[in-house]
C-alpha cells in the first residue's frame, strides 16, 4: 500500500513539474516597419501596423526560457517622394505618396535570458520565419496601383533575426521591445527591400 502511494505521489509531482515547465500566453502590439534603403529607390519612410499572436514557452532554468510565437504581423513601408511618369511618351512627372502593406504569418523562435533573478528583465534573440499572405500598394488614392517592380514576383517566404529586451511581471503580464532584421529580399529579382521593423508588444502568460 505504501509503495503504491509513493508511486502515485511521484507521478503527481512529475505531472506538476512538467506543467510548470510549459507556459502559454497571448500577445498583441504595434509594428513600426520599414525596409533598408536602396541606391535605386532611395530612402523610404516608416509604416505602422498591428500584430497579434500566441506564445508557447518552455522554461529550461531560472535563467533561460525558449519561446515559439506564431503571429499575424503587418509590415510595409512608405515613399512620400514616388514619381510617376504619365502623358505622351511619359514626359509628365507627378509626385505621389506610396504606401506598401505586407501581411505575414510569422514564427519567431526565441531564447530569453534572465540576467537578474526575481526581477523579470530579460534579453531575447532568435530566428524569425514568415509566410507572405498579401501585399498591396496604394499610390495617392489608388489602392490597386501596379508597381513596375512587382512583376518580378513576391518572395513568399522570408527569414530574419529578432533581437529584444523585455520585462515579465510576477502575475504574468509582459512587455517586449523587439527589432526584426530581415535577411531575405521582398522580391525575387531585386536584391533589396529587406524588412527593418521595431515592435512594441504586450501580452499575458497563463
Amino acid at each position: 500500500m505504501k509503495k503504491r502511494l509513493v508511486i502515485l505521489m511521484s507521478v503527481i509531482l512529475m505531472a506538476v513539474s512538467l506543467q510548470a515547465q510549459w507556459n502559454f500566453g497571448v500577445k498583441a502590439g504595434i509594428n513600426f516597419a520599414n525596409v533598408n534603403p536602396t541606391e535605386l529607390y532611395g530612402k523610404t519612410q516608416m509604416s505602422i501596423g498591428p500584430m497579434a499572436g500566441a506564445v508557447v514557452g518552455y522554461t529550461i532554468s531560472d535563467w533561460i526560457d525558449i519561446q515559439a510565437e506564431p503571429a499575424y504581423s503587418r509590415k510595409g513601408y512608405k515613399d512620400k517622394d514616388l514619381v510617376v511618369m504619365s502623358g505622351v511618351d511619359g514626359v509628365d512627372a507627378q509626385k505621389f505618396g506610396l504606401t506598401v502593406t505586407a501581411d505575414y504569418v510569422e514564427l519567431p523562435l526565441l531564447v530569453k535570458f534572465y540576467p537578474f533573478q526575481n526581477i523579470g528583465i530579460n534579453v531575447q534573440a532568435g530566428p524569425n520565419v514568415g509566410l507572405l499572405i498579401n501585399r498591396s500598394y496604394k499610390v495617392g488614392k489608388d489602392k490597386d496601383f501596379d508597381m513596375p517592380f512587382n512583376g518580378s514576383g513576391d518572395e513568399r517566404f522570408k527569414f530574419g533575426m529578432d533581437f529584444g529586451i523585455g520585462y515579465t511581471a510576477s502575475r504574468g503580464m509582459f512587455i517586449d521591445l523587439r527589432y526584426n532584421l530581415g535577411l531575405t529580399n521582398s522580391y525575387k529579382d531585386l536584391k533589396c527591400f529587406q524588412d527593418r521593423t521595431f515592435a512594441i508588444q504586450i501580452g499575458y502568460m497563463f
